[in-house]
């Protein structure tokens, strides 16, 4: 027992070397044997993947950036007007003994607050007045007649004229008359042929004038200060927050004004007054 205990002591590194070599050949076979089983089991995966029912490859959902390359090929168009104000800054305005405007969409001012007052039809109205004749008894000679003209189209100044003429007299200013009805002296009806209105053929008897609408005039009124323009007519002139406008027409119903600065034209439509 004392020789078996001296000899570990005399060689036990040579013990534990052995034994550390034992453990790693132990360690050797079983990894080697591990491997070899990790191989075959590596061959067998691709067994039967030709065979194997697979799902196609989803394609790819290209939507948002077909949507992205249409918005850079055709982008919106830039508006620099609008709610957002960037070069458009709001305006507000105040009149005396009113309450504050804001000027957001250009409507709150302007010609957009004119109003119709009322409208009124302009005439043309030829009315027979009198028979100019000379003589007495068989000896009377019709001369011409005597015919009113009225115009309210006209400027004052020639918006009335008396006009002698005779039948087929051309050198008139309104119309020239072509027939006369019933006795010279005591004439029923006139036929007459107007200058204007592409030489419109017109009839009048003496006690019944002819008459026509030649235009309108209209009064208005500028809503947020009670301004009013009174008897405006076609190719007058006014002025609405510091800007000239011109009529450019007048209708029964509307009166068409047109911005001198750029021509934009705006149509203001006869509403009843409140």
């Amino acid at each position: 027992m004392d020789q078996l205990k001296q000899l570990l002591r005399q060689h036990y590194e040579k013990i534990i070397l052995v034994l550390v070599l034992l453990l790693m050949g132990v360690a050797a076979w079983m990894i080697y044997g591990k491997s070899q089983e990790e191989r075959e089991n590596i061959k067998k995966i691709p067994v039967g993947f030709e065979r194997r029912a697979v799902k196609g490859v989803k394609p790819v959902d290209l939507g948002p950036i077909e949507k992205a390359l249409q918005t850079v090929t055709n982008p919106p168009a830039v508006s620099l007007t609008g709610p957002h104000n960037l070069f458009s800054p709001v305006l507000w305005i105040q009149y005396p003994g009113k309450p504050v405007i804001k000027n957001q969409t250009g409507q709150e001012v302007g010609p957009s607050k004119l109003q119709i007052t009322e409208i009124r039809p302009l005439n043309l109205t030829i009315a027979y007045d009198r028979t100019a004749s000379s003589g007495t008894g068989d000896q009377k000679v019709v001369n011409g007649y005597y015919i009113g003209v009225t115009n309210d189209m006209a400027v004052p100044s020639k918006r009335r004229l008396m006009q002698f003429t005779s039948v087929n007299d051309t050198n008139k200013q309104v119309f020239v008359l072509t027939e006369v009805k019933g006795q010279p002296d005591a004439p029923t009806e006139f036929v007459a042929r107007l200058k204007d209105f592409n030489n419109e053929s017109i009839s009048f008897a003496t006690n019944k004038p002819y008459a026509r609408i030649v235009g309108y005039e209209a009064d208005l009124k500028y809503t947020l200060t009670s301004q009013t323009y009174l008897k405006q007519r076609k190719d007058g002139n006014i002025t609405v927050e510091d800007v000239a406008y011109k009529i450019v027409d007048i209708t029964e119903s509307n009166v068409v004004l047109s911005d001198s600065s750029n021509g934009k034209r705006y149509t203001i439509g006869l509403t009843t007054t409140p």
